[in-house]
């Protein structure tokens, strides 16, 4: 089965070249956005809602509705969680959400159906570890919304996707840059036949699409890039390009879990 996915958005690529330093920008904020696509179509982002609220919880309001899964697809019913200054000790760093999710399988008879997923001012702040497990300096934060419909019927299945991001970096705690990102996407999504009743926790995304940051408009291009259950945090191979349509790319590769290598004009330009 192969899912063909699509937005909307309006943008033109070829106004602005992409520098080396736009691409140093773009590098930052590129991996984010491959975890993004991913976490798009894995389980309706049912993953990163209930992942967060079995962390361990520190404080705040950590919320979400019973988990109904009948036909055993990984996708729920009714399904939502609310996540009000939602603090967790993530042992590297400490993180706060805010936002909320709602999930709802079509078909909680049939394993096969699809599902939608939104996700509303969806924000995680991260945070320096500082003494006694506390908040210290912050360094980053993502902000989420997304509205996926998945239709599925016996011969063929649809993905319509609205997407946005908005990454801000922070330096000595201070806000520094903010990239505002969206999405607009058409290609295809195979799940893995890894045994199991959940078509979206496994499988390979091949797209082409524009990505806008800001004013600045790419061509992005995403070749037999894959994820599984084991890795959450994103992809773990295939590759993802981003072109301006004047000659110039920056290219991320990735060799393992969310990891993998920049190359900038053919030229190798990094880690990630």
């Amino acid at each position: 089965m192969a899912l063909s996915a699509c937005g909307t958005q309006t943008a033109k690529v070829g106004d602005k070249p992409l520098t080396q330093a736009q691409a140093d920008n773009l590098k930052i904020v590129a991996p984010y956005l491959g975890s993004a696509m991913v976490s798009g179509i894995r389980g309706g982002g049912q993953g990163t809602a209930s992942q967060s609220a079995r962390q361990s919880f520190v404080s705040g309001t950590c919320s979400a509705s019973v988990f109904t899964d009948n036909d055993k697809d990984k996708i729920p019913v009714g399904y939502s969680a609310t996540f009000k200054d939602c603090t967790e000790d993530k042992l590297l760093f400490i993180q706060v959400t805010n936002g909320s999710v709602n999930i709802n399988d079509s078909n909680d008879s049939d394993p096969n159906s699809g599902f939608t997923s939104k996700a509303s001012n969806l924000s995680f702040d991260f945070y320096e570890r500082a003494a006694a497990n506390t908040k210290g300096k912050q360094f980053f934060r993502i902000v989420d919304n997304w509205d996926v419909t998945v239709g599925v019927t016996s011969t063929s299945a649809s993905v319509d996707c609205k997407f946005s991001l908005a990454l801000t970096s922070f330096k000595n705690g201070v806000q520094d840059k903010t990239w505002n990102g969206s999405l607009d996407f058409k290609g295809s999504y195979v799940p893995k036949n890894d045994g199991n009743l959940d078509n979206f926790d496994a499988g390979t995304i091949n797209l082409n699409g524009t990505l806008v940051l800001g004013d600045f408009a790419l061509n992005e291009t995403v070749t037999d890039l894959k994820f599984n259950a084991s890795c959450t945090a994103g992809p773990v191979s295939g590759k993802i390009r981003f072109d301006d349509g004047l000659g110039n790319f920056l290219e991320l590769t990735y060799t393992g879990c969310n990891t993998g290598t920049f190359t900038y004009n053919a030229t190798g330009s990094g880690t990630f």
